[in-house]
């Protein structure tokens, strides 16, 4: 690499990594929520944090004007058979990734990335199925999930949301849809 041109990939990395100033940040915000369905944008104002940085923008309403959340997703028995394999693909990750070999000693670090697994998988207070969902309809579900797990002060559980079904890259709609917002909405510690 030429010397000028380390100098500009720190440059470009240091850029990357700076923190929004506020009026970059507001703009952000205000195109973001400027652009998702009323049903997300009333669910994400009713989890808002008061003093979160959309409120203090004046981008999202008050939690009041929004109207009631959005309604459960019903426990059929249709939904049975998903949620078994999903729970059964999760156990069988667990084994696969730390399961001792014969070839191999137990390593104490496999040992806590177990545990760190298993504690996760442990936090898990509810599964919800919601089949063919649009990436909004989705949200939705998991912006409502969140709402009731704040509202029963279980901030250290979590509710599986499962979508089969489900088109777009799950890991860019976790990242769209839940990372980047709930920062903004005062929800730093949910992320």
């Amino acid at each position: 690499i030429m010397p000028g041109a380390r100098c500009t990939l720190a440059l470009a990395l240091a850029a990357l990594c700076a923190p929004l100033c506020p009026a970059e940040r507001a703009s952000t915000m205000s195109a973001f929520f400027s652009q998702v369905q009323p049903p997300l944008s009333a669910a994400y104002a009713r989890i808002a944090r008061d003093a979160c940085a959309a409120r203090a923008e004046g981008i999202l309403p008050a939690a009041a004007d929004c109207g009631p959340a959005a309604a459960a997703c019903g426990d059929e028995d249709s939904d049975h058979p998903v949620i078994a394999s999903a729970l059964d693909y999760f156990q069988d990750r667990l084994v696969s990734a730390f399961g001792a070999s014969e070839d191999e000693p137990e390593g104490e670090d496999e040992d806590f990335d177990f545990v760190a697994e298993g504690r996760r998988l442990l936090a898990i207070t509810g599964v919800r199925v919601l089949r063919d969902a649009t990436p909004e309809d989705a949200a939705v579900r998991c912006v409502a999930e969140l709402e009731a797990l704040l509202e029963a002060g279980r901030q250290d559980s979590g509710t599986l949301v499962l979508l089969p079904g489900f088109e777009p890259d799950v890991a860019s709609f976790v990242e769209d849809f839940l990372r980047t917002p709930l920062p903004w909405l005062g929800l730093e510690a949910m992320v």
